[in-house]
């Protein structure tokens, strides 16, 4: 199921595409006090950057030596362009309970604030949300990532 919907978060708009939203998404972007505005107008696709999802282990928040680049490729974008406002979403596989996953999403999303934080990168620009379990086609690795979109510039 592929959802569009235009959220405001802390009077920001973003364009949020989900793949496939859950009940514990949903209830994630509620208790974030996020706000659905169908009429808000959203900058043009190609002039957002894309920055390559973080993985992690089955059960792990930890960030490996061999993600780390990635964190690096948005540190030096934070620093270039220092009024953007990223979100970072954190997601799991299915394994596990639902309670277990909603916590650990939100886990992974806070590990890649915090090490953004600890690369220079000001708290107040990054807003971490753990979205729950997501699997994407048969592979569950995928699902086991953080997400990172600019909010504004």
């Amino acid at each position: 199921m592929k959802t569009i919907r235009n959220i405001v978060i802390a009077g920001l708009t973003v364009l949020a595409i989900s793949l496939s939203v859950n009940a514990s998404a949903a209830s994630t972007i509620l208790h974030r006090n996020a706000t659905v505005n169908a009429d808000t107008a959203i900058a043009p696709a190609e002039s957002i950057p894309y920055f390559p999802a973080i993985y992690f282990k089955t059960d792990r928040y930890s960030i490996d030596k061999v993600q780390e680049w990635k964190i690096e490729n948005i540190a030096c974008y934070m620093e270039e362009y220092p009024e953007t406002v990223l979100l970072v979403k954190g997601w799991t596989d299915s394994k596990g309970t639902e309670e277990g996953n909603e916590r650990l999403s939100q886990l992974r999303a806070d590990e890649v604030k915090e090490r953004l934080v600890r690369s220079g990168v000001d708290s107040w620009r990054i807003i971490a949300i753990g979205m729950g379990e997501a699997v994407i086609g048969s592979e569950a690795s995928a699902s086991r990532r953080a997400e990172s979109e600019i909010l504004s510039r």
